[in-house]
């Protein structure tokens, strides 16, 4: 009886070693970061690299010269680290002003992110008024409605569609239509914004209300346009159609309102003083 019981547990003594190693075998191991670069031990990881090309800064750079400047960045660092650079006291005077600017940028971004700026109608349609004379028309501008669809047929029947009812419905019927790229009301462009020689041409000799021919802009992109208003140089748009230009303008207005009376209280919480006060 004891015999049968030490059997059955080097058996089952065995078998849990064999459980664990089984459980080892099949679990992956732990991968490491791929790197793009690796400098004196130091590694620029591919996520890292990734996060560092997503910032708007490096959005237009190709790869190879963003990867290029970290390197000799790099590199320039530790050969200047290596002859006590840092040491340097110019090196540590700059380094300190940097670092409160960097310190006071950031501070700004998160006051303003903890105090944002509230647009309201009235606030907006004063400003408007008081600063009319800024957003004057130079040349000319155009208000209209845009359509793209990937299939030219379809805007041939849209646009026939636009001619004997309205807009509103005309989009109502195409709304759901997979060969619409996109649909746009109301865009106000300024003449110079156009771009594009054939429709600013078509702009300049359309009436209001007036639709367009189809304009092929490219693969699968044929386009109709419908004139909904006129500006002429020196014309006043209508708050309506610059909301957009207004209301950055204003924000950028109340923004720096907001910074000038954040500094007054700032210079009273941290007693400036001059010489002759």
């Amino acid at each position: 009886m004891n015999h049968l019981k030490k059997h059955l547990k080097k058996r089952n003594d065995f078998l849990l070693v064999l459980i664990f190693l089984l459980v080892i075998a099949c679990t992956d191991p732990k991968k490491e970061d791929e790197f793009k670069v690796r400098i004196n031990g130091n590694e620029l990881t591919e996520e890292k690299f990734s996060e560092h090309m997503s910032k708007d800064a490096n959005k237009n750079r190709y790869e190879s010269e963003a990867l290029n400047d970290f390197i000799e960045t790099e590199l320039l660092y530790l050969e200047a680290h290596s002859i006590g650079i840092e040491n340097n006291p110019d090196y540590i005077e700059i380094t300190k002003e940097s670092n409160k600017k960097l310190a006071a940028a950031f501070f700004l971004e998160h006051y303003f992110s903890n105090n944002e700026i509230y647009v309201s109608e009235e606030g907006l349609a004063n400003y408007y008024k008081e600063y009319s004379n800024d957003f004057l028309v130079e040349d000319a501008a155009f208000v209209f409605n845009e359509i793209s669809f990937r299939d030219e047929t379809k805007a041939i029947l849209f646009r026939n569609s636009l001619i004997e009812t309205d807009w509103s419905r005309s989009v109502t019927a195409f709304t759901n239509d997979q060969d619409v790229n996109f649909i746009a009301a109301d865009i106000f462009r300024r003449e110079l914004q156009i771009g594009d020689d054939r429709l600013m041409k078509i702009m300049r000799n359309l009436n209001i209300g007036e639709i367009s021919i189809i304009l092929e802009f490219g693969y699968k992109d044929y386009r109709v346009y419908q004139l909904l208003w006129k500006y002429s140089a020196g014309d006043l748009p209508e708050l309506k159609h610059i909301r957009k230009d207004i209301t950055a303008h204003y924000k950028y207005y109340m923004k720096k309102a907001a910074y000038n009376s954040l500094i007054k209280e700032l210079y009273s919480k941290y007693n400036v003083e001059f010489p002759n006060d």
